[in-house]
């Protein structure tokens, strides 16, 4: 029996994105798997996403690398109402856009579900779950429900991947890899850690991620003239960041020796 689904995607970045974008990675590959096994998925999101599903869009296209965009929360008031404009139609209402909706879901005697994506250890989210104790919600893991334990906690679902995805080889490699974000919560601590125990290499790919997904934001026109000032220009400039490095270095190491660096180091 085909069940009428609507999921409820952020407008930061597309379904699936096409660089950084996590949450939206885990909607795109849930919606794609729910029309596959022949349900009728509806998927609000922004214009540029691709999806088997119904598309209705709440923005032309993602938010987060549109220059235009300045107020990225009148997209995100404009997606709910889209959704509950036609919420009547589903049978259930999966949100992957927080507690955003809570209001709303609130107020509507809609069958819904929201996954939390993100981490619940902030002080703020205290009062406003205490505010929405019967919101139901869905874990990406037992440890997340740590920090807020009382809240109507559905069940567990671990973000998963398609399973021809990747290749499984059961060799060891030669190095681990950190794939992600650099932020407290994505612990690229741990994972050096990690690699120091292992006594193995470990590659952090946060870098290209962010050049990457940052790409689509470059206007190649400033590229032209390359070089106005020749190679000579290039040389100047490169030898200006290289001295004034040394400078700062020859500075902050000379400090350590005077009593008085306020006084007997030259500023300017």
């Amino acid at each position: 029996m085909a069940v009428k689904i609507a999921q409820v995607s952020p407008l930061y970045e597309s379904v699936p994105p096409k660089g950084y974008g996590g949450t939206e990675r885990v909607a795109s590959y849930l919606t794609e798997e729910l029309v596959r096994q022949g349900h009728d998925v509806t998927l609000f999101a922004s214009g540029d996403s691709v999806t088997k599903a119904r598309l209705i869009a709440a923005c032309p296209e993602s938010l987060r690398l549109n220059k235009q965009c300045i107020d990225q929360l009148a997209h995100h008031v404009l997606l709910l109402e889209r959704v509950f404009r036609e919420a009547r139609r589903f049978d259930v209402i999966h949100f992957h856009i927080d507690h955003f909706h809570f209001p709303l879901s609130k107020r509507h005697n809609i069958p819904h579900v929201t996954t939390l994506h993100g981490r619940l250890d902030i002080p703020d989210l205290v009062p406003l779950y205490e505010e929405f104790p019967t919101m139901p919600v869905v874990s990406i893991s037992n440890s997340q429900r740590g920090p807020l334990p009382s809240l109507n906690w559905q069940g567990t679902v671990y973000h998963g991947l398609p399973h021809d995805l990747y290749t499984f080889h059961d060799a060891p490699g030669r190095y681990l890899a950190f794939l992600g974000r650099i932020s407290p919560e994505k612990r690229v601590d741990r994972a050096i850690d990690i690699a120091c125990r292992a006594g193995m290499a470990i590659k952090i790919a946060a870098i290209l991620i962010f050049c990457f997904g940052a790409s689509k934001a470059i206007n190649s026109a400033n590229w032209r003239p390359f070089a106005p000032n020749g190679f000579s220009g290039i040389l100047t400039g490169a030898s200006i960041v290289f001295f004034t490095y040394i400078g700062f270095d020859s500075v902050s190491t000379a400090a350590e020796e005077c009593r008085r660096p306020q006084r007997d180091l030259p500023i300017g």
